[in-house]
């Protein structure tokens, strides 16, 4: 499945969206969740709901595109469009810590954009994988589970588990590293035995996920990132445990204060307008 990136955009000029749109149908991953002609109504999106990119004019009449930057408090990667993209590219470090990324001019050449959104994937997956390294902070310091396999025992740190799921009569833990330990027993007998409640969650009949390590959700499936093959890592939700998936997910997330690491998926429209 191919991953999916979504964007919003911001700039005075309402000609300015259609055509960045008409431009970025060449690159299916991206979706454009919003779009905005006066920043006020983008400050106050963003300050409810998360996008992966954003495409901010630098020239606008009542709040330039920095000073809006200087305004969130985490904004997402950012590629500045303006008329005089020259002008900023040779200073283009000295903006790199308020998530702006590249300058592209608005004529917008496809195989230009294609360099901003290269250089845009391989930071978000980079800050994905240091978010999973020192952004999510251990939530257990001594709790091993001992794995007898074969003639060895090795030990899965609980901090390490992604997900686990269950197959006939053996319970099998999906690991960051990519790899499964498999151990015999049922999974309730094993979720009783070593998995916290506060911090593990049972998604479906077979699965249980470690909700410190919740990259997205919605209310079909989670998203656990990627896998070791690059792809997204999606685990469905049982249709009967929608409602309290969603709830205690949404509880965990707010006690643990994680929004600058986790994109929350919400069903919005194409446009958004604060003051309906």
């Amino acid at each position: 499945m191919m991953h999916q990136y979504e964007y919003i955009t911001v700039d005075d000029e309402l000609s300015s969206h259609f055509v960045l749109e008409y431009i970025m149908r060449r690159f299916p991953a991206y979706r454009r969740k919003a779009y905005f002609t006066e920043p006020e109504s983008a400050l106050y999106y963003l300050s409810h709901y998360s996008v992966d990119l954003m495409f901010l004019d630098v020239e606008m009449p009542e709040i330039d595109g920095f000073s809006m930057i200087e305004k969130l408090e985490n904004p997402p990667l950012t590629i500045m469009v303006t008329g005089y993209p020259a002008e900023y590219s040779e200073k283009a470090h000295n903006y790199y810590d308020n998530g702006i990324i590249d300058f592209i001019s608005k004529s917008m050449e496809p195989s230009r954009l294609r360099k901003s959104l290269d250089r845009f994937e391989k930071l978000s997956r980079s800050i994905q994988i240091e978010s999973r390294r020192i952004g999510m902070h251990p939530v257990f310091h001594l709790e091993n589970i001992l794995i007898q396999q074969a003639d060895n025992k090795e030990s899965v740190h609980l901090n390490d588990i992604l997900y686990v799921t269950v197959v006939k009569n053996y319970v099998f833990l999906h690991t960051l590293d990519g790899k499964s330990h498999k151990i015999r027993s049922t999974l309730q007998s094993f979720i009783d035995s070593y998995l916290p409640e506060d911090y593990f969650l049972k998604v479906n009949r077979d699965t249980v996920i470690a909700m410190h390590h919740v990259f997205s959700f919605n209310s079909y499936s989670v998203n656990m990132g990627k896998d070791a093959n690059g792809e997204e890592l999606l685990i469905p939700i049982a249709s009967v445990r929608r409602r309290e998936v969603e709830r205690q997910l949404y509880a965990y997330l707010g006690k643990q204060n994680r929004d600058k690491l986790l994109r929350i998926a919400h069903n919005q429209a194409r446009t958004f307008n604060p003051k309906k």
